[in-house]
């Protein structure tokens, strides 16, 4: 019997304490209806994978009007041998898919302009970025 009225008062307090968390969480809420900025336009909320609303996934960036994306395969420290240098990273959007030459987006990649660009004539079933530290493959179609 003490048992059982130990545990309806464990119940309880855990019940309340909740209830207080969402209180304080809904009273936190600020009004940003006249915010006009293109952060307040877009979602900052995560979905289930942590991405923000409306931003695209996988990592991706457009060369020769072809849309490559990232595989999350990991960095290389250096170039497959008969890749060039053929452009940079002119703009950066993560909210919407590429629409042209060397435009990329995709927030779990650390893309920003200026990043160089490299392909290879011989295969153009990939491209690689460099970002960070090392060099990224992208790969087009199903690939």
């Amino acid at each position: 019997m003490m048992l059982r009225k130990t545990l309806i008062k464990q119940t309880c307090i855990a019940l309340i304490v909740l209830l207080s968390l969402a209180s304080f969480a809904a009273c936190d809420k600020t009004d940003n209806s006249k915010d006009t900025s293109v952060s307040s336009v877009r979602s900052e909320e995560t979905t289930p994978t942590g991405l923000s609303e409306g931003m695209i996934s996988p990592p991706q960036i457009m060369y020769k009007g072809v849309i490559y994306k990232y595989r999350f395969s990991g960095k290389r420290t250096g170039l497959l041998d008969d890749f060039k240098e053929v452009g940079t990273v002119l703009a950066v959007n993560d909210y919407e898919i590429p629409a042209q030459d060397f435009h990329a987006g995709g927030r779990e990649m650390h893309f920003a302009q200026g990043q160089k660009v490299f392909a290879s004539e011989a295969d153009q079933t990939k491209i690689s970025v460099y970002c960070d530290d090392g060099y990224y493959m992208f790969y087009s179609g199903e690939e």
